[in-house]
């Protein structure tokens, strides 16, 4: 069956501190125009190019770090991008208007749970505008570092991920999701995320986590978990992971096909992986 480009019908607003920054941001997303993609505004800046556009090539590979940044030519950023994205993916989004107030989005509850909502509550336009989905004629794997993937041709997308931890007790976590919108919103987008306590002190002194929280985020320990609430799944951080690896591979602009299998994924990893397996399917 063919598929469409779509858009939202109403505009809908989030606001809160970015986990990183700690910073308030206000975020409108606003109905695109069709196949110009999705672009986020720097509405807090006033002079240049305020427009990010998010795609691959405004990755900025060097601000990966436990978040997913983007840039333009002239230096201007977004970051912590990836649960709105994944959040747009999974409703069929692929062209909005973004406005934002600062360049981190607000983390909110630490998961995708009110985005999905809200854009549920905006409802989705369909255009008359095809779009082709990204298609695997032959298996493909790749390393990087310790994150490896693979992945095999299919009409589906289904994502069994693997995720190896310290979390109690470097237990291995693993799930297996055919990603229908059904089972984004709810048993990925609730999926909140989460640190390590052993790592907050070393993420403040390299500014980062600075606006995280119990309320927007699940610490673990070396022997309990630290929440505002009960986990809301026995495997949430692996459901976490899935979030933020459909934010990223969302970049690539296409419906995505295929059955992966990540192993420890983390957006440095997810990137270069989008870009080779773009490359492959190109060709």
């Amino acid at each position: 069956m063919p598929q469409y480009r779509k858009t939202i019908e109403k505009p809908f607003t989030l606001c809160g501190e970015g986990i990183h920054s700690g910073k308030y941001c206000e975020v409108t997303v606003n109905p695109g125009k069709t196949s110009q993609g999705i672009n986020f505004y720097r509405k807090d800046v006033v002079s240049g190019n305020n427009c990010v556009h998010a795609d691959m090539k405004s990755i900025q590979a060097d601000k990966l770090l436990r978040r997913t940044t983007l840039s333009n030519g002239d230096g201007v950023s977004v970051c912590t991008v990836e649960h709105i994205l994944s959040a747009l993916y999974a409703f069929g989004v692929y062209d909005a208007e973004i406005e934002v107030t600062a360049e981190e989005m607000p983390i909110l509850d630490g998961s995708a749970k009110r985005i999905a909502n809200e854009i549920a509550k905006s409802g989705i336009m369909t255009t008359d505008t095809e779009i082709i989905p990204l298609k695997l004629d032959v298996p493909f794997t790749y390393e990087c570092g310790d994150s490896e993937f693979s992945v095999l041709p299919s009409d589906d997308f289904t994502i069994t991920y693997i995720y190896r931890s310290k979390w109690r007790g470097n237990n291995t976590l693993f799930i297996t999701l055919n990603m229908d919108l059904d089972s984004f919103v709810n048993e990925v987008a609730p999926a909140r995320t989460f640190c390590f306590y052993s790592d907050i002190e070393t993420a403040w002194k390299m500014g980062l986590s600075l606006g995280g929280s119990l309320n927007n985020a699940v610490v673990i320990g070396r022997k309990s978990i630290i929440s505002s609430e009960p986990l809301r799944f026995d495997n949430e951080p692996v459901r976490h992971k899935v979030l933020d690896f459909v934010g990223d591979m969302s970049l690539i602009g296409l419906p995505i096909t295929g059955r992966y299998t990540i192993v420890n994924g983390g957006h440095n990893a997810n990137a270069q992986f989008a870009n080779k397996l773009f490359e492959v399917c190109a060709k």
